[in-house]
Formats: C-alpha cells, structure tokens, sequence
C-alpha cells in the first residue's frame, strides 16, 4: 500500500492525479515484484516527461535557449556585483585598517557572503529560471527543462568534443553517459522550480 500512495505521488509530478493512480494499479497488477514496479514507475514517469518535450520539441527548444539566456545574464550580474563589491570592500578595508587588524574579519565575512551568491548561482538561479520558463509552458511545465537540459549537455560536448579519448570508443560512450547523469543532476533546481509552478497550476 504504501508503494502504491508513493508511486502515485511521484507521477503526480508528471501527469494528473487520476491518471497517476490508474497507471499505478496497472503497474501493481503487472508487477512481478517491487522492484518490477519501480522499475515501471521510473519508465513510466520518464516517458510521460519526454511526451511532453516531443510534442513541440522546436517551441521548447527557443524557449529553453531563452532560459539560458536569462540564466546567464543573472549569472554574470551576480558576478560582476560580486567582484565591484569585493573590490569596494578590499579597499577601503587596506585604506583604513592594518591587514593584521580588522581587515582579516571583513576578508571572512567577504569569503561568507562569497559563498553564499555561489549557493545563490547554483541552486536559486536555475530554480528561478525553471520557475520562469514553466510558466511560459502551461500544461508541459516541465518540457523546456528537459529542453534547457539537452540544449545546455550539447553545448557543453560540443565544447570539449576534442576531448581525448585515446581512440577508445567505450571510453568515450561511458565519458558521455557519466556526463549525462552529472548533467541532469546539476539540472534538479531547475526541474524543482518547474515543478513548484507546475503543482501551482493543478491546484486551482
């Protein structure tokens, strides 16, 4: 029971509520164990997310290049406030107090607040940016993640397809696999801003 409540919750996130729970009950009949039925749930919920991009994969493509576009504006004005402000900070920090002194607690709390806009650039920034594109989508608020996430993943291979690789074509398939997965986690605050906007959307 409690595998049926958790396997209709996760594909809940892909399709409507209803739906979800008729797809589960088949998968529960057909299961030949628990594993048989996540193994379901997960093809089940990957091929609903495709269906969405390969609808109008053109439209989700433009809007994801849009996504990334906006992304990396964010990106480079959070850097460049990051730099003027650390520079502000570095000099007035050597104009009024000996390095010894004070300064090295503003260098701390510079390096804190430092940290902090990165945690902002790799989380809070795509989840904005999944937020803004899935309400440009409604009804495939998830469809232009899936096309950010292929759009950005070509990008990057194109990038470093020079990358040696020693002529080993196993080598280079598993290089691009292992890089898929990292790709798509790094994609999650993404997908979690989507989906914010997408559970938004079922809800009223």
């Amino acid at each position: 029971m409690r595998n049926a409540q958790l396997g209709e919750w996760i594909l809940s996130w892909v399709t409507s509520p209803e739906r979800a729970a008729a797809t589960v009950g088949d998968l529960l009949e057909n299961a030949s164990g628990p594993g048989t039925f996540w193994l379901g749930v997960l093809r089940t919920a990957l091929s609903l997310l495709w269906r969405e991009f390969a609808s109008d994969p053109a439209n989700m493509m433009g809007l994801a290049f849009r996504g990334l576009m906006l992304q990396l504006a964010i990106v480079v004005g959070i850097l460049l406030i990051i730099i003027i402000g650390g520079g502000f900070l570095g000099f007035f920090a050597g104009l009024f107090w000996h390095p010894a002194g004070p300064a090295a607690s503003i260098n701390l709390v510079a390096t804190a607040i430092g940290g902090l806009l990165g945690a902002g650039i790799a989380i809070l920034v795509p989840f904005q940016v999944g937020r803004w594109m899935a309400r440009r989508s409604p009804g495939r608020e998830l469809a232009p993640v899936v096309a950010f996430t292929i759009l950005t993943f070509a990008l990057v291979r194109s990038i470093g397809m020079f990358w040696d690789t020693e002529g080993n074509i196993f080598r280079f398939i598993l290089s691009l696999a292992a890089g898929l997965a990292l790709w798509i986690l790094f994609q999650i605050p993404m997908f979690v801003g989507a989906l914010w906007v997408r559970k938004k959307q079922t809800s009223r």
